[in-house]
């Protein structure tokens, strides 16, 4: 028998033989290894990054042990294409002595089963050999547990074994083969990649989410065994081990990256043993699982390097020296990005986590004041522990100052771990005296917030005991000193500091401050909530959270903002089914018209959320909600707008929140994204304003009331803002009537006599930060990372003058935008110490230069602004630029510019692109030209790209922007802000595969040479207005706009506009002209007049445009374009249907009063455009061309082309029919000419009618209809024995006589009267000499106008317009009288006046009731459940809801 057939591994028939009883005792079994590493791509082109080991492996048995040595190891590198050929030339090269600890010998022990109980190797060595060796232990383990003498068939089992990935999963399949070979497959079984990420640094915390979290990334590890059968035993004749990391970024429609590891052993001989391998100072460890890197130190090497300062600190201060440079230059070109330069604030902030405490300090003494200002903002970056300790140190020792201190504290990094006894290092952040700002201690209170969470997160990862204990002191302290302080900021601070601990103590310890144990403000109990609900969610889940705060809710006496931020975190807990069900029942009869309309809006923006995180309780909502009547009164609201691209699953979500009550106002935006397949909640922008108002002015009109008159309506006068970022909150402000003055102070520029404002303003985030370290079979680990840095920097100037009524204003800003980030592959070699693998570069970089002069004359309402030249170029200069490119490398842990291949391979590059080659890389340009009117010259070009990407590409792209269909929104600013956010994003990761760049960059003509530009604007609008509720008005505006150079103006624009509006709602009349004027040239003029009048059922116009060249100031009829418009009944309103405005559930019954009701029954909805035409200019017909095409590519969906001859229609004409249908909200459009005709049908009517591309109602006037829409509405409902106004009820029974309940001032002529006909109410309209009657008749009425009974159903005067509604078992009537805008709704038992703010209105519904019995809506049941629920329903419904 040879020494091959000596090597045997047998396995008997009936008793379990272990791995090391099968080695052939007294002898020494060697194998032959091989094994390499590649980190690269397939497509467009194989590219990798390799690296080989090869050697011997010597195997001694021992009792249960094997002793293992490696030796004759050899190895090599290589960097590049993949063709079978040049990556053989790389050479192989012995070790460096550095490593050599590889060749030590290591033992392996085992159970009686063949598997590894555990390693013993040398005591001190380092962590990547010790991987490495374990990773060879797992190899070298078979549970032989199963395996039988004989195989006829094959055989299957799973069992649990520990290996390098931990203790797992591994599936056997064994397969008899003939010549009794045996082949054994094992795979590492990996269900989900939970296992493979528990060694992870991220800054991203998952918001809640209906749709689980994916990952772009695949992992797999695979090992075959094949034996051969020899006397009656089995030789293993060789192992191949394969494994793969596979990342596929953006739903696998990018660049797909994968790391490969292949080993194989083959039998070589076994000899007898002659030299027994020994381990010195033996160190046992029980496991196999991957070994990381110690996150205190930070050193991925894992003791491989030692630490050089004396180089890192002179390459890591030139560096940061060449930030401020890098911000300072024009990257605006086509040239490819320097990527070691666009890489400065990866690679500073990766070598300065190295960095000790010491070090931080002596870098900090080498840099100029501009290199460190950028080195204090990437600190907060770095999160190691010295980095924290030497921030810490900054601070208290106010080395920086106050503003630079606030930006560090805000911006700390959030992926850091920080441990318990560093948290206590920190504390003296919490312990600030008196010589430090509030605004600093306020920051270091919430930032300590923070610090506490992630170390109690470290905690927990490492499944520390009670990890919360260490913190419970600062739980006590944050408690301690928020129950004994009387400041509201101060408590609040300490409250949101508490929130952001997120501890789950703290779901029982803050219980008592929800409950109004702890004050009684019920402001600092609303912030309570938010505080709480973190912590709840964090130790006992949603339910606790609804248990939490259901009764908060449900209290009707609870303020509002309690109970609707309480309502907030239940529904955002994912209520199930039925108690969505249970909450829909209970708001039927809410009687706070905020809170249900808080309830309604938030309910149907979930439904119709394109938001992958809002899939399931969309669905569930759509199963409740359909049947809630919609709110007829208030202005609160929570609504969403986002988009979703649905090519590469990247989406943005912006939930916009307004909460009215009768003390205040509350506004929010919580903006979330999904990312990386990471969906986190972005920022969270709250204020809260209380000035005694019962209106809103809006934000920014309450803020400018505040500081221009100083006038505080209310002793609870404050004004409160916070801002949190990834869930942590990172500042708050409160100013009330005694510090309004630091806010004042802060917005002094605008309010006072300051002539210049000078700052730079620099902001350094990471965007996303994830690192996941995925142990491989080789013992080296891979990181799968994407690092994406953020820099936004401001140069700010203002100067400010005022001269009498004017104010002059220069500003000068150049912001400019440095985002370059990478992601991928990547694997550090610790033989070699250097890193390889396969990343995208991504590069964004934008410039927006702003400076011009503002003059203001408010006495005049003139508004100049002036543009001129600057004399530093690169003020002059806007644009972006992007370039993504998927680079193989080999380069040194710190140094990029190191040669490192030349050993292996002298002709070898360190960075190499993956792609065909440069000579496939084309420039595209798209866009290049002058333009007179801007006197700048535009250049776009999509360059350097190996994709094809002519014009069309670009303009089918920016049509997927604008294409509504993947977003959600409910105004056109709304999807313009989505069509930016999608396009920024896109420019940004630019996800499609290759390599590509894109450039737009706007700059002054050189040919041109426009020197200045002046815009000139003036308006003025006169009111002449009899009527509270429609004003007409005189509106004349005058815009001009010229272009100059050093000789004079090379082209002006001058627009003169005429908008005259009458009283009342019947008629518009606009003239305006628009004139060009060129040097010796005639200008050019555009003329449009035209009249549009309103009449009952019916709306006509007419619009002239006439245009064409004249040397007077007179319009010339060289072209002529008329327009006739006619608006009229539908087909579906003449044959009598109406809008089904009854909900379809008992509860709500007729449900008339709500506007858009109203609105359908009074509004035209077929309307046709006759436009005829004379002399139409080519590049005109060419602008109506282009602007068709794009209708139709941005519809296309609902767009259907015709061939259809007209003979109706005469030449250079055309006609455009609309109708809206009344069942549903869309528009059908059919536009017919000669020889076509093109329809869109069925396009939704959410975006146009922003543009009031609605129908019209020839009863409520547009005005009026914003004061719906505004909540400048006061109501009036009136009960035989109640009086309810707006937010008070009144016990007070209808008078048996006639009474005065609503009338205007001294001109108005309307006048409601009310009195009590045998339990019901009676209803008299005066208008001068006219009177309508409405007297009820059992269930029924009668209407008598003018003395006349009448028995119409719809009735129009010029003084009132009415309406009966209903069917035969109940009728309403609608009645709205046209001089005053007062609006009425009669149900014999009940009347409701809807009167528009405007004028001093009085009566018996604005009477003070000092002697009657005034009832808080929050107990008043009867008339929100009268308005919701029809009459025989409402003993039911009160019994069912209100006990």
């Amino acid at each position: 028998m040879n020494t091959r057939q000596f090597f045997l591994f047998c396995v008997a028939l009936a008793t379990t033989q272990a791995f090391h009883h099968l080695i052939p005792p007294d002898k020494e079994t060697i194998y032959s290894w091989s094994a390499d590493i590649k980190a690269g791509t397939h497509l467009p082109v194989p590219y990798a990054s390799q690296y080989a080991l090869q050697g011997k492996i010597h195997l001694q048995p021992c009792n249960n042990t094997i002793v293992v040595k490696l030796t004759d190891l050899t190895h090599r590198l290589y960097n590049g294409i993949i063709d079978h050929f040049h990556e053989y030339e790389a050479k192989n090269v012995s070790l460096p002595p550095e490593v050599q600890a590889l060749e030590n010998a290591f033992k392996i022990t085992y159970t009686d089963s063949g598997l590894v109980e555990g390693i013993s190797t040398q005591n001190n060595e380092k962590d990547f050999s010790r991987n490495i060796k374990k990773a060879i232990a797992s190899i070298f383990q078979l549970n032989s547990t199963f395996f039988r003498k004989e195989y006829h068939r094959p055989e299957s089992f799973v069992v649990k074994e520990n290996s390098i990935y931990g203790h797992g999963t591994d599936l056997y399949s064994i397969f008899p083969q003939k010549d009794g070979k045996v082949e054994v497959h094992k795979l590492h079984n990996m269900p989900d990649n939970e296992d493979i990420f528990s060694h992870f640094v991220t800054n991203t915390e998952g918001a809640s989410c209906d749709v689980k979290s994916g990952k772009s990334i695949m992992h797999d590890s695979r090992k075959n065994y094949i034996l051969q059968k020899q006397d009656d035993c089995y030789v293993v004749k060789k192992i191949t081990v394969v494994g793969s990391v596979v990342y596929y970024p953006f739903k696998a429609k990018s660049d797909a990256q994968m790391i490969v590891v292949n080993q194989n052993f083959d039998l070589v001989e076994v000899v007898p043993i002659n030299d027994k391998y020994q381990i010195s100072d033996e160190y046992f460890e029980k496991s196999l699982s991957y070994v990381s890197f110690d996150k205190k130190t930070n050193d991925e090497t894992n003791g491989r390097r030692s630490i050089d300062y004396d180089k890192l600190l002179p390459m890591v201060r030139d560096m940061l020296e060449d930030i401020p440079q890098y911000m300072r230059e024009d990257h605006i070109n086509t040239k490819e990005p320097d990527r070691k330069r666009g890489q400065l604030i990866n690679r500073v902030q990766q070598i300065l986590l190295k960095f000790t405490l010491e070090k931080f300090k002596e870098l900090q003494s080498t840099l100029s004041t501009q290199a460190l200002n950028a080195y204090y903002h990437i600190l907060p970056l770095v999160g190691t522990e010295a980095s924290l300790l030497y921030i810490k140190t900054l601070i208290v020792t106010k080395t920086i100052g106050e503003d630079l201190a606030i930006d560090v504290l805000q911006n700390i990094a959030g992926h850091i771990r920080p441990s318990a006894p560093l948290v206590q290092k920190l504390e003296d952040l919490i312990h600030l005296d008196s010589t430090f700002t509030w605004n600093l201690r306020k920051v270091a209170i919430l930032s300590f917030g923070n610090i506490i969470y992630k170390s109690y997160l470290n905690q927990l990862q490492s499944n520390t005991d009670n990890p919360q204990t260490p913190y419970e002191k600062y739980v006590d302290e944050y408690i301690h000193n928020l129950r004994n302080s009387t400041t509201y900021i101060v408590q609040v601070t300490y409250l949101l500091g508490l929130r952001n601990m997120k501890l789950p103590i703290l779901a029982h310890r803050l219980l008592p401050a929800l409950n109004g144990k702890w004050w009684s403000n019920q402001y600092l109990r609303y912030m309570a909530i938010w505080a709480l609900a973190p912590p709840i969610l964090t130790s006992s889940g949603p339910d606790k959270l609804i248990e939490s705060f259901w009764t908060l809710f449900t209290n009707r006496n609870e303020k509002l903002e309690i109970r609707s931020f309480a309502y907030y975190y239940i529904m955002y807990s994912r209520p199930n089914l039925s108690l969505l069900r249970s909450i829909f029942a209970y708001m039927l009869t809410e009687p706070d018209d905020e809170m249900y309309r808080i309830h309604y809006t938030l309910s149907h923006t979930l439904m119709q959320s394109t938001d992958p995180c809002h899939q399931e309780i969309k669905v569930r909502l759509s199963q409740v909600m359909k049947f809630s009547p919609p709110p007829r009164r208030g202005v609160s609201y929570i609504n969403f707008f986002g988009y979703k691209d649905e090519e590469f699953g990247f989406s943005t979500s912006v939930q916009k929140y307004f909460w009215k009550s009768n003390e205040l106002r509350m506004y929010c935006y919580y903006v979330t994204s999904q990312l990386f397949y990471n969906y986190e909640e972005e920022w969270v922008i709250y204020w809260k304003i209380r000035d005694g108002r019962d209106k809103d002015p809006g934000l920014v009109q309450s803020i400018v009331d505040i500081i221009t008159t100083r006038r505080l309506e209310s002793s609870d006068f404050h004004i409160e803002a916070s801002i949190a970022r990834r869930g942590q909150v990172i500042n708050m402000f409160a100013f009330d009537k005694h510090s309004i003055d630091e806010l004042v102070s802060f917005l002094k520029f605008f309010i006072a006599y300051v002539p210049e404002l000078n700052k730079d303003l620099l902001y350094i985030t990471h965007e996303r930060y994830n690192s996941y370290i995925i142990p491989t079979d080789l013992g080296i680990p891979v990181f799968w990372q994407y690092f994406m840095p953020e820099v936004h920097y401001n140069n700010l100037t203002i100067k400010k003058e005022i001269l009498d009524d004017t104010v002059n204003v220069r500003l000068e800003n150049k912001y400019g935008a440095w985002i370059h980030y990478r992601h991928g592959l990547s694997f550090y070699n610790p033989v070699a110490d250097v890193w390889q693998g396969i990343n995208k570069y991504h590069t964004y970089d934008a410039l927006l230069p702003l400076h011009f002069n503002v003059s203001l004359d408010y006495t005049q309402q003139n508004l100049e602004i002036h543009w001129q030249k600057h004399n530093d170029s690169l003020m002059n200069v806007a644009g972006v630029k992007t370039h993504a490119k998927q680079l193989v490398f080999v380069r040194d842990s710190d140094d990029y510019e190191k040669k490192v291949l030349g050993e292996f391979v002298p002709q070898g590059e360190e960075f190499q692109s993956v792609g065909p080659g440069k000579q496939f890389r084309h420039d595209y340009p798209l866009i290049d030209k002058d333009n007179l009117d801007t006197g700048h010259r535009l250049h776009i070009v999509n360059y350097d790209s190996d994709i094809h990407a002519p014009y069309g590409v670009f303009k089918s792209r920016l049509f997927m922007f604008a294409d509504p269909s993947s977003k959600y929104f409910q105004s056109p600013l709304q999807h313009g802000v989505l069509v930016w956010l999608n396009f920024h994003r896109d420019m940004v990761l630019l996800p499609r595969a290759g390599t590509y760049g894109f450039v737009a960059r706007l700059e002054p003509s050189q040919e041109l040479r426009v020197t200045k530009i002046d815009i000139l604007f003036h308006h003025r609008l006169d009111s002449h207005s009899k009527n509270s509720h429609v004003s007409g008005f005189d509106s004349h505006s005058r815009l001009v706009y010229k272009v100059k150079n050093e000789e004079g103006i090379l082209k002006t624009w001058d627009l003169n506009a005429l908008l005259e509006v009458a009283e009342g709602h019947n008629y518009g009349k606009l003239k305006a002209k628009l004139s060009r004027i060129l040097p010796q040239q005639k200008d050019y003029r555009l003329c449009l007049h035209g009249f549009k009048k309103w009449a009952t059922k019916k709306v006509d116009g007419h619009w002239t445009v006439t245009m064409g060249e004249t040397e007077t100031s007179e319009c010339v009829n060289d072209t002529v374009i008329e327009i006739t418009s006619m608006g009229r009944q539908s087909h579906e309103q003449q044959s009598g249907k109406q809008l089904n405005c009854q909900n379809v559930i008992p509860y709500s019954g007729q449900y008339y009063r709500n506007l858009k009701c109203l609105l359908s029954d009074s509004t035209l909805r077929h309307y046709t455009y006759d436009v005829t035409s004379t002399n139409v200019p080519t590049f005109l017909k060419q602008i109506f061309t282009n602007l068709g095409d794009d209708l139709k590519g941005l519809f296309r969906s609902y767009y259907t082309y015709k061939i259809e001859r007209n003979d109706n229609i005469t030449k250079d004409s055309f006609k455009v029919d609309v109708t809206f249908p009344l069942a549903a909200h869309e528009v059908n459009v059919e536009v017919a000419t000669t020889e076509q005709t093109y329809e869109f049908s069925g396009v939704p009517l959410k975006y146009w009618d922003w543009f009031k591309v609605a129908p019209e109602s020839t009863t409520y006037s547009l005005g009026l209809i914003d004061k719906y829409e505004n909540g400048e509405i006061d109501y009036c409902i009136i009960q035989n024995d109640r009086r309810y106004l707006n937010k008070q009820s009144v016990l007070e029974e209808v008078p048996n006589e006639w009474t005065l309940y609503v009338a205007g001032d001294s001109e108005s002529h309307d006048h409601v009267y009310l009195k009590q006909i045998d339990h019901k109410i009676a209803v008299k309209l005066v208008d001068g000499h006219h009177t309508l009657e409405v007297l009820p008749v059992a269930d029924d009425f009668h209407t008598t106008l003018d003395g006349t009974i009448t028995s119409s159903k719809e009735l129009q005067e010029d003084w009132i317009h009415c309406r009966v509604f209903g069917g035969d078992s109940h009728e309403s009537l609608v009645v709205f009288l046209t001089h005053s805008g007062v609006n009425l709704e009669y149900d014999v038992k009940s009347v409701i006046i809807t009167i528009p703010e405007g004028s001093p209105w009085h009566g018996q519904c604005y009477a003070v009731a000092s002697n009657k019995e005034t009832i808080s809506p929050s107990t008043e049941a009867v008339v929100p459940i009268t308005e919701k629920v029809p009459p025989l329903l409402n003993k039911i419904v009160k019994t069912r809801y209100l006990g």
